[in-house]
């Protein structure tokens, strides 16, 4: 990467992020976890133009919303993308996805603004196959062939070769592609698909045999979903185990087994070898300032292996132990952690996520168990969960798809049904309509719980808890409507104006109050709780609720581990860990907890010790 001006191609299926790689700042980069190696040659590199090809539309573009605007804030790079790409799918925007959508807007973005004269630039090119590496001893130049975007009536996108090619120089090309599966002797293969036929990762047909990764769905997603693809396999396979459906005639015992590997293999690296690999690449990199420093030779992999590991075993005390890994428990951690804490976190169940965990059913059934949807996920948003995201650092890695504002929501009754909207008018004339004998109260209600919402509202952005007195002050209706809000029960609200009981869960219908009853809850909270939706709209992360928990697990700062302390089982779940065969005592200074104390499964910062 020493040429004076050297260009490079990505083919194929666009991954940009290796395009935001290639001009990032080598001093921005020497913070991150970057192998040395890598980060020496971008340091020597002399690249002036990045082409990122793509073979279909930019409506099939597999690289995240996130990734993209993340272009926009390099320094001395200018973002080139050709507008008679984007007009050849912008018919089929309509149908299209929020994220697909907002892809669109901010490639339009950039296909209308100006330049500015950088010294570099990216070229986003869509509609454009390789087709023949050119040059003598190295790569000189690409021969690719321009296409057309072709949509069935399901909307499902082709690329259809013109026939016209024309030809790039480069000096550089990186490839970034998915794979097609190959079929494996013994197996039942999906030709269409590429994949072996499986449910949840059982091969189909074949028990005792299972599946992970793209031959078990495809050349599709990114590393999180690699991690729930395999997460989902090995709890089919754990299932299968305990409930005796693994055959086992002819297979060799555990003894047998270890002692098989190690005639066939010199060199093994098991999991106590992983994470002492890890805790070197860790206190190596906290050393210079880095997440960890990357052994990237085999002999210094397998040195690390073998070394032991400092400073981890026999920790029982930590600073803080947050009990519910959760949207709430896992913000705390992250915090306490990046204060410098030792922060321990609890999990009765085998995954993160608390509510927002999510679960799958014969291979395609995904359910969310407790994420319906979220308020106020603009970004920027001053909305609970997008500034929480954004003190994380990662409100920009998660996706949002805009519900419906004209209705999120439809509540049904034997004889009635109503929309809920995401503005208050609206709210109390689709109430109004549906309940016409309780209209005057539902309107009235309606109209009470807005003038407690917006007041609530003005008073959460007062920063300092003294000048909370301050707007209240200056509007005397809304002080008293939150302080009767607040000692007042929704349920006394709804006997005020005198509404039945079809109107009063309708009424609740967007509040989700599974907690506590009518007669016990503030009408302060059931206020505020709908100007979250009637602020900004509400919104559903575009990969499920597991998004939620597994970015939010990115954020902490410190290793994570995992113990399970049952007896009743000691298999390992695909977050690894320790299995515990006995309840573990544990010790620390503070203990948050939003949940029953029932605690098989353990996240820390710290190996613990059973």
């Amino acid at each position: 990467m020493t040429s004076p001006a050297w260009k490079a191609r990505k083919r194929s299926r666009p991954r940009i992020s290796e395009a935001r790689i290639l001009f990032s700042p080598a001093e921005l980069l020497s913070r991150t976890d970057i192998a040395e190696p890598a980060l020496e040659k971008l340091r020597e590199s002399r690249i002036r133009e990045v082409v990122v090809l793509g073979r279909r539309s930019h409506l099939n573009a597999a690289f995240a919303n996130a990734e993209l605007e993340e272009l926009a804030h390099l320094t001395d790079v200018d973002i080139v993308v050709d507008p008679a790409d984007l007009a050849q799918a912008t018919e089929h925007l309509a149908s299209a996805s929020g994220p697909v959508r907002r892809k669109h807007a901010a490639l339009t973005g950039f296909a209308d603004g100006e330049r500015g004269g950088a010294s570099r630039r990216i070229v986003l090119r869509f509609l454009s196959s390789p087709l023949e590496l050119l040059g003598t001893d190295r790569v000189e130049a690409m021969r690719i062939g321009r296409n057309h975007a072709s949509f069935d009536e399901a909307g499902s996108e082709r690329a259809v070769p013109t026939g016209v090619d024309e030809v790039l120089s480069t000096g550089l090309v990186l490839r970034s592609i998915g794979y097609r599966g190959a079929p494996i002797p013994g197996l039942p293969f999906d030709d269409a698909k590429g994949v072996v036929p499986n449910q949840d990762g059982r091969v189909t047909e074949r028990a005792g045999t299972y599946v992970a990764g793209w031959i078990k769905r495809g050349p599709t997603g990114i590393i999180g979903t690699n991690k729930k693809c395999a997460r989902d396999t090995v709890r089919s396979l754990l299932h299968d185990a305990d409930a005796g459906r693994i055959p086992t005639t002819g297979t060799l015992d555990r003894a047998a087994f270890t002692a098989r590997i190690h005639q066939s293999c010199k060199n093994i690296v098991d999991i106590d070898g992983w994470r002492s690999i890890d805790g070197h690449e860790r206190e190596t990199g906290a050393a210079t300032g880095r997440p960890r420093a990357k052994l990237t030779e085999v002999p210094a992999l397998l040195d690390a292996a073998v070394a032991p590991r400092r400073g981890t075993r026999g920790a029982k005390r930590y600073d803080v132990i947050v009990v519910g890994s959760g949207l709430g428990g896992m913000t705390s951690a992250a915090c306490l952690a990046a204060s410098g804490k030792s922060v321990l976190v609890l999990e009765q169940h085998e995954i993160l996520g608390g509510c927002s965990q999510t679960f799958r059913r014969k291979g395609s059934w995904e359910f969310d168990c407790g994420v319906h949807y979220v308020g106020g996920c603009v970004r920027g948003s001053d909305g609970m969960i997008a500034t929480m995201l954004r003190g994380l650092g990662i409100e920009d890695r998660i996706e949002w798809s805009r519900m419906d504002d004209d209705g999120i929501d439809t509540v049904m009754f034997p004889d009635h049904t109503f929309r809920v909207p995401t503005n208050w008018d609206g709210f109390a004339d689709n109430l109004a309509e549906a309940f016409p004998e309780d209209a005057k109260g539902l309107r009235g209600c309606v109209r009470e719980l807005q003038l407690i919402g917006d007041g609530a509202d003005r008073v959460n952005d007062v920063p300092y808890s003294y000048q909370v007195l301050l707007p209240l002050a200056k509007r005397p209706l809304e002080a008293a409507a939150i302080i009767r809000g607040l000692q007042q029960p929704i349920g006394r609200m709804f006997d005020r104006y005198k509404l039945g009981p079809h109107a009063r869960a309708a009424l609740l219908s967007l509040v989700h109050l599974h907690n506590t009853a009518p007669s016990r809850t503030p009408a302060l909270l059931v206020a505020a709780l709908l100007r979250v939706f009637f602020k900004e709209g509400a919104f559903f992360p575009t990969r499920g609720g597991q998004d939620l928990p597994a970015t939010s697990s990115a954020a902490l700062p410190l290793p994570t581990t995992t113990a399970r302390s049952t007896p009743k089982s000691t298999s390992r779940s695909a977050w690894s860990g320790w299995p515990l065969y006995h309840p573990t005592s544990l010790r620390a200074g503070r203990l948050p907890a939003n949940c029953s104390p029932g605690i098989p499964r353990l996240w820390s910062s710290e190996a613990p010790t059973a």
